[in-house]
């Protein structure tokens, strides 16, 4: 019987098992310790798969909160700038002021849409997280955000980056609305305002600094890199084409094109002959 205890001990060692304590004279106490030493239990395996699930949603919830105060910000911050006089673009304005003052309206929106887009995003990213078990989850991460990056990569990006760079045009357009200078101006106020412009602008700087030192990507730029890689796999990899992101492509093309002649149109005064439709 000590022979066949010894062989036990010998094989359990050699499995990796660690030491058994206490006194190893009868078989009935080795085999119980070496049996529930093999492998861990389903039923714990499944547990941890479902707390990454709730974990991961509720870090998509927690970004959708944030991005839908900032959010309701920028609209408040965009019609303010619509019911300013001074932020109408007129033949008498230099060319750079004109330009910034529609600059800062585009900003504007696309600060919106971009906190917009992080709520949607996010959104199903957490219906899918709850509601799809059929997804196959990265099992190997250790945190949810290491498993919505392996599992949900372009979801992950999207909502991050859109959060990050809608504060930045929203700031943005904040710090070149009060560069520009307006009509009936004095020149302290003025200097006040390029004053608050620059604090805002290195503020900008000192948030990207700090968001590059907090990432798990070499840099807001590699961040990009990917978001476009996986935005390309997600919608155009697809054979045959999928009808609304083929769609998008032209829709895409003819609002760049509606912005960029906003932007260098002349003046905002040719509506003034009576047709608007130019």
């Amino acid at each position: 019987m000590r022979v066949v205890i010894s062989l036990r001990v010998a094989t359990a060692l050699v499995r990796g098992t660690p030491r058994v304590s206490g006194s190893l004279r009868t078989g009935r106490r080795l085999v119980a310790p070496v049996a529930a030493l093999r492998a861990p239990p389903v039923a714990a395996a499944l547990r941890s798969t479902a707390e990454l699930r709730l974990e991961a949603y509720e870090w998509t919830a927690n970004y959708a909160a944030p991005a839908s105060l900032v959010a309701g910000a920028v609209i408040a911050s965009f019609y303010d700038v619509e019911n300013d006089a001074t932020m109408d673009a007129h033949v008498e304005d230099h060319a750079w002021v004109r330009v910034a003052k529609k600059g800062v309206k585009l900003l504007l929106m696309s600060a919106f849409a971009l906190e917009l887009l992080t709520v949607f995003i996010t959104t199903i990213t957490g219906t899918m997280l709850l509601s799809d078990a059929s997804v196959n989850l990265a099992r190997a991460a250790a945190s949810p955000m290491g498993m919505l990056r392996a599992t949900f990569e372009f979801e992950y990006l999207a909502s991050r980056i859109c959060f990050f760079q809608g504060m930045m045009n929203w700031l943005g357009a904040i710090a070149l609305r009060e560069a520009i200078p307006k009509r009936g101006q004095s020149k302290a106020h003025r200097r006040i305002g390029r004053c608050i412009s620059s604090s805002i602008v290195t503020l900008i700087f000192l948030m990207a600094g700090e968001y590059n030192a907090h990432t798990e990507y070499q840099d807001y730029w590699s961040m990009l890199k990917r978001l476009v890689a996986a935005f390309g796999r997600r919608f155009y990899g697809h054979r045959p084409p999928r009808v609304m992101p083929s769609l998008a492509v032209p829709a895409a093309v003819v609002t760049l094109g509606l912005g960029l002649r906003a932007l260098m149109a002349a003046d905002d005064d040719e509506h003034d002959d009576g047709d608007p439709s130019k």
